[in-house]
């Protein structure tokens, strides 16, 4: 399966929302750990979203 790109990627759409909202906020901790996962994931080439616990 080829890997998706940032602008298909739900889940970086999901990062980014989550950063714009931040940054909007001006919560510099919760921008700076979306960067750094928009980042990693990113650089792991689009990987399904990591799975939370319930």
């Amino acid at each position: 399966m080829p890997a998706k790109d940032a602008t298909t990627c739900n889940y970086c759409q999901s990062l980014r929302d989550k950063l714009a909202r931040a940054e909007q906020e001006r919560d510099a901790s919760a921008a700076l750990d979306c960067r750094v996962l928009l980042t990693r994931h990113e650089g792991q080439g689009h990987p399904l979203a990591p799975q939370t616990e319930s």
